[in-house]
């Protein structure tokens, strides 16, 4: 894709450049959603209230 554009002499967009790595795409598409839910399931742990059982 971005060599097709290197040939016509057509200069290379940052995002046509960043669309066409593969793995920062995997990185970023496996990594945000691991942090989110991570940052999600400790504050749900920290804001459950504690059982009567454990008092």
């Amino acid at each position: 894709m971005a060599q097709e554009n290197d040939s016509s002499g057509e200069p290379i967009s940052k995002w046509e450049k960043f669309y066409d790595n593969i793995f920062l795409l995997f990185i970023l598409g496996m990594g945000i959603p691991f942090t989110l839910y991570t940052i999600w399931g400790v504050y749900e742990i920290f804001s459950t209230p504690l059982s009567p059982l454990v008092n």
